[in-house]
C-alpha cells in the first residue's frame, strides 16, 4: 500500500487535494477493478493522451491521479502533478524494485522473449513463487507496471524488455535491474529504429549492466561478439551455450527421434544428457536458455530432468473459444494470481459483448493461492465478478470472497453448471496446468471440427501499432473487416479493433455490419456495397452508405428524406482508374451540387482506390494520387471538416505522401503486406492445424483419390487428413502441388483434394492418427500456400468458411 505523499516524494510531485492510500496502478481508464485503491496515470502518446480520459477514470470510482497538465486538476479528487507521468510511474516502479533482494531474471531479444519467460515459469514454479510479466508486458509502460506486482511472497522474478529506439533500454534497465540477463536473439523487429544492427544489440546489452550473470547463445556469432567485447573484461558470469568447445555449457552431441531431442553437454566439468521435445531450431533454442538458467540457478541434473517435464505441460496465454455456456470462454493456464485475473477481465471486455463475467479458478494440490496478499489481490480482482472455486479451496479464499461457490472437484460443479453458468455472461478460466483444468476445458468448450484455425490476437495489435507508426497523429484508421476479417472472424476481431481505437470500421455488405452491431460494435461502421432495397438496414443499424454512383447518391438521398433524416453520414467514392466501383471525377460538379442541395446527408469521407500500390512500378498509383489530388481541391472549396483517404496498406508503407486525413488498413493487419522488405516488420496472425484421421499402406500400382488418375508407382504411407476444398483447401494443391508439415517434415498432397478430406504422402515419417498437421504456420507461411495454389495471399484467407472454427490467442 502506498500513500500519495510516499508517491509525490519518489517522483518529485506536488500534491494537490487529500492524502490517500493506494495500492494498484493504471494506465487504461477500461482497467481499472478496485477504484478505492487505485491510481489513474495519466500518459500522453504519440497517437492519445490519457488526461482525456480522467472523467471515465471518475466515473469508474477512482479518486487518485498523476497527471503532468496541470489543467485537469479539478473536483474534490486527489492529483499528484509531476514534470513527465511516464518518468513518474518508471522512477516509482524502480524505487519499488529496489525494495527486494531476491533474484530477477530479465530476458531481451528481438523473439523468443515471453516463450522462454513462460518455460522458466512452468518450470520453476514448484520451486518459487515467482512474480513475471503479464502476457507482453515489456515497453516503456508495461515494464514499470510489471514490476508493481512484486511482492514479499514472491522470491523469484522474471522480466520481459522490449525496445524499438535508442535511449529506450536505459530506463528499463533501472527499472529491472536484473540479477541475471538473458539475451535470446537477434532479427529484423525494429530494425527501421536503429542506424544498424550492431547498434540495436548494444541497446538492448544495456540491460545487463548491473547483472551478475548473462546467458546467451554462443553460436550467435553477432550477439556473442558485441556482448563479449561490451562485458568479457568484468566480474560477470557469462554463460554462453552452443556447440563451440569453450562454452559455458557445451553442446556435445544432438540426436534427434520423432518426438525428442536427446541432448549430451558438458558443463561445470560434468558431462550430462537430457531429452526435450522435437520442434523447430527455435524451440531448441529456448530450451536451450531454460536448461542454461536451471544450472545458473544451481538445480541439480535429476531436478533438472523433472522440471523439463514441468515445461512441457502445454501453455494456453488467454485463449478464447466459444462454449455453449455464456457469450465465450476466455482460458488462461498459468497462476491464479491477480494479474492473471485482472488482465483475462480486460480481454474479454474487448472481446465479447456480455452481461457480466463469471470467473472460473481451478485449483489443484499444491496451487500457490493460500497467502494473504495473493488471495487479497484475487478477491479484489473478482470484485465485480461472479466466482467460482474448484478444488480444495483455502479459508480465507472464502472469508475474502463472500459469494463465492465451491466444489471439491469437477464432477461435483457439473452438477450445478446450468444452474451456476449464466448464458448471457462471459467465462473466465484460470488455474495450473493438471489434468482437471484439461477436463474442465474440455467440458466447457463448444465441441468443434478437428481443423482449427487461430487467431494470434497479440500479433494483430502489434500490426495495427506498425502502421501506426507511419502515419501522422492526427490521421484516423479504418481498417478493413469485410469477408469475415479476412478470414480471422469479424466480431471478435473487430471488438478488439474498436478496443484499440481505431477510427472506423468497414464491411463490404449490410449484413456484414448487422452482426457487428448484435457483437456490440458501437463505433462508426461502412459499408462498401449496399442496394437501394437494403437501405432501411443500413439506417436502422446506423451503417454508413460508401455511394459509388451518381445513382446511389440520389437513391439514398430520396431514402433519407422520405424518412425525415438529417445529416445521415456518407461516403462518396471517386473512380480514379481502377473502373470498379467509384462515380467518374468528371462528375464531380453534379455531386457537389446534389450534396448542397440537402439536409439529409453529411458528407463524411470522400475517397478513392489504389489498385497497383503494391507494384514495383508506383507511376500509376501517383497519376491516381494526382487525379484524386483535383478532386480534394474542389471538394474542400465547397465542404468543410471532410476526411479524404487513398491509400490502402501497400500505399500506407509507400506512399506517405498521401496519407492525408484518414488511412485504411485491410491486408496489412492481419500480417501480409506485397511489399517484401516491408513485411519484415509484420507478424502473421493466422494459422492452420487439423489432425491425422487414419494412416494406411498403399501397394504399387494402386490409385488414391477421385478420379484414379494418381497411381502410386511404389508402396506408400498415406495419412487421410479431415479438410477439404469445403474448408477452403483448393484443389489446386492435390496430386503433389501443395504440402502440409507433420512431425519436423513437408508431406505431399497424393491424388485430389476431396471435399471434406485429403491425402498425404507420410512414407518417410512414422505418423500416427491424431498427430498434429500443420496447413499454415510456422513452416508453411501463407505465402507459400497462396503461392503452390496459383494465387494471392487475400484468396487463402477469405476462403477458410466459418465451419471451420476459429480459437484466439493473446500472446508474444
Amino acid at each position: 500500500m502506498w500513500t500519495l505523499k510516499e508517491i509525490a516524494d519518489i517522483c518529485d510531485g506536488q500534491i494537490h487535494g487529500g492524502d490517500r492510500s493506494v495500492e494498484f496502478f493504471v494506465t487504461d481508464s477500461r482497467r481499472i477493478h478496485n477504484p478505492q485503491r487505485t491510481i489513474f496515470v495519466a500518459l500522453k502518446g504519440e497517437r492519445h493522451d490519457g488526461h482525456l480520459f480522467i472523467e471515465n477514470a471518475k466515473n469508474s470510482g477512482v479518486a487518485s491521479f498523476i497527471i503532468d497538465d496541470s489543467k485537469f486538476i479539478k473536483g474534490e479528487s486527489s492529483f499528484i502533478l509531476v514534470k513527465n507521468s511516464l518518468d513518474a510511474l518508471q522512477a516509482i516502479a524502480s524505487r519499488h524494485r529496489h525494495t527486494f533482494n531476491y533474484p530477477v531474471i530479465g530476458i531481451t531479444g528481438s523473439y523468443g522473449k515471453t516463450v522462454v519467460k513462460d518455460l522458466l515459469t512452468r518450470s520453476l514454479k514448484s520451486l518459487y513463487h515467482i512474480v513475471k510479466s503479464p502476457r507482453s508486458y515489456n515497453s516503456q509502460t508495461g515494464v514499470p507496471l510489471s514490476i508493481l506486482d512484486m511482492g514479499p511472497e514472491h522470491d523469484l522474478g522474471i522480466f520481459e524488455a522490449g525496445i524499438s529506439k535508442p535511449g529506450e533500454m536505459a530506463k528499463l534497465a533501472r527499472i529491472i535491474n536484473p540479477n541475471i540477463g538473458i539475451f535470446t536473439t537477434i532479427g529484423q523487429a525494429h530494425d527501421e529504429g536503429f542506424a544498424d544492427r550492431q547498434e540495436k544489440i548494444l541497446e538492448k546489452a544495456l540491460l545487463f549492466e548491473n547483472s551478475e550473470v548473462l546467458i546467451f547463445s554462443r553460436d550467435n556469432e553477432d550477439i556473442h561478439s558485441n556482448l563479449t567485447r561490451l562485458y568479457g573484461h568484468t566480474d560477470k558470469l557469462i554463460a554462453d551455450w552452443g556447440y563451440v568447445n569453450d562454452s559455458f555449457l557445451h553442446i556435445i552431441e544432438k540426436t534427434e527421434s520423432r518426438s525428442t531431442n536427446s541432448i549430451t553437454y558438458c558443463t561445470g566439468g560434468k558431462i550430462h544428457s537430457i531429452e526435450i521435445p522435437n520442434g523447430s531450431e527455435y524451440d531448441f533454442e529456448n530450451y536451450m536458455f531454460l536448461i542454461t538458467t536451471l544450472h545458473i540457478l544451481g538445480v541439480d541434473q535429476k531436478e533438472i530432468g523433472e522440471l523439463l517435464d514441468k515445461s512441457n505441460q502445454p501453455a494456453v496465454h488467454l485463449e478464447f473459444t466459444r462454449t455453449n455456456y455464456g457469450k465465450g470462454l476466455l482460458v488462461d493456464i498459468g497462476p491464479i494470481d491477480g494479474p492473471s485475473i485482472r488482465t483475462g477481465i480486460e480481454q474479454l471486455k474487448s472481446l465479447v459483448e456480455h452481461q457480466g463475467i463469471t470467473v472460473i479458478l481451478s485449483g489443484h494440490e499444491g496451487s500457490p493461492v493460500a497467502n494473504d496478499r495473493r488471495i487479497r489481490e484475487i478477491a479484489q480482482a473478482c470484485l465485480d465478478s461472479q466466482v467460482v472455486y474448484i478444488g480444495a479451496r483455502p479459508k480465507a479464499l472464502s472469508e475474502s470472497i463472500p459469494n463465492l461457490r465451491s466444489f471439491l472437484s469437477n464432477e461435483e460443479f457439473d452438477e450445478s453448471i446450468h444452474s451456476i453458468l449464466d448464458p448471457q455472461k462471459a467465462i473466465l478460466l484460470v488455474g495450473e496446468w493438471s489434468p482437471s483444468i484439461i477436463a474442465l476445458l474440455s467440458r466447457l468448450q463448444e465441441k468443434s471440427h478437428q481443423t482449427t484455425v487461430t487467431i494470434n490476437m497479440t500479433s494483430l495489435v502489434h500490426n495495427l501499432n506498425v502502421y501506426r507508426a507511419l502515419i501522422p497523429e492526427e490521421t484516423k484508421v479504418m481498417a478493413m473487416v469485410k469477408a469475415f476479417a479476412y478470414g480471422s472472424g469479424e466480431a471478435e476481431v473487430a471488438k478488439l479493433l474498436q478496443y484499440h481505437k481505431v477510427d472506423y470500421l468497414t464491411v463490404a455488405y449490410p449484413d456484414e455490419g448487422v452482426t457487428l452491431r448484435n457483437g456490440g460494435v458501437d463505433m462508426p461502421i461502412m459499408v462498401m456495397n449496399s442496394s437501394i432495397p437494403e437501405y432501411e438496414v443500413l439506417v436502422e443499424n446506423e451503417l454508413e452508405p460508401e455511394l459509388y454512383s451518381l445513382l446511389t447518391l440520389e437513391a439514398f438521398i430520396d431514402h433519407c428524406e422520405q424518412n425525415s433524416l438529417k445529416g445521415y453520414p456518407v461516403h462518396v467514392k471517386f473512380d480514379t482508374g481502377m473502373h470498379r466501383l467509384g462515380i467518374d471525377p468528371t462528375d464531380i460538379d453534379r455531386v457537389i451540387q446534389i450534396i448542397k442541395n440537402t439536409e439529409s446527408i453529411k458528407l463524411v469521407s470522400v475517397f478513392s482506390h489504389l489498385f497497383s500500390s503494391d507494384s514495383a512500378d508506383l507511376s500509376l498509383s501517383i497519376s491516381q494520387i494526382n487525379r484524386f489530388e483535383k478532386l480534394k481541391a474542389s471538394l474542400e472549396k465547397e465542404f468543410d471538416d471532410v476526411l479524404f483517404h487513398i491509400l490502402n496498406s501497400s500505399g500506407i508503407s509507400r506512399l506517405p505522401q498521401a496519407t492525408y486525413d484518414l488511412v485504411r488498413l485491410g491486408i496489412g493487419l492481419y500480417g501480409y503486406s506485397g511489399d517484401i522488405e516491408f513485411r519484415k516488420n509484420l507478424l502473421p496472425v493466422l494459422s492452420w492445424n487439423t489432425v491425422i484421421s487414419q494412416v494406411k499402406k498403399v501397394k504399387a500400382g494402386e490409385t488414391v483419390g477421385y478420379g484414379g488418375a494418381f497411381v502410386l508407382k511404389e508402396d506408400k504411407m498415406i495419412a487421410v487428413i479431415p479438410v477439404g476444398y469445403a474448408d477452403g483447401l483448393s484443389r489446386k494443391l492435390g496430386n503433389g502441388v501443395g504440402s502440409v508439415y507433420i512431425d519436423g517434415s513437408k508431406c505431399s498432397f497424393i491424388g485430389n483434394i476431396c471435399m471434406d478430406m485429403s491425402m498425404v504422402d507420410v512414407t518417410d515419417i512414422s505418423s500416427l492418427p491424431g498427430d498434429k498437421v500443420e496447413l499454415i504456420g510456422d513452416n508453411i507461411s501463407l505465402e507459400e500456400m497462396a503461392a503452390s495454389m496459383g494465387t494471392i495471399p487475400y484468396e487463402v484467407l477469405t476462403s477458410i468458411p466459418p465451419r471451420i472454427k476459429r480459437h484466439y490467442i493473446f500472446n508474444g
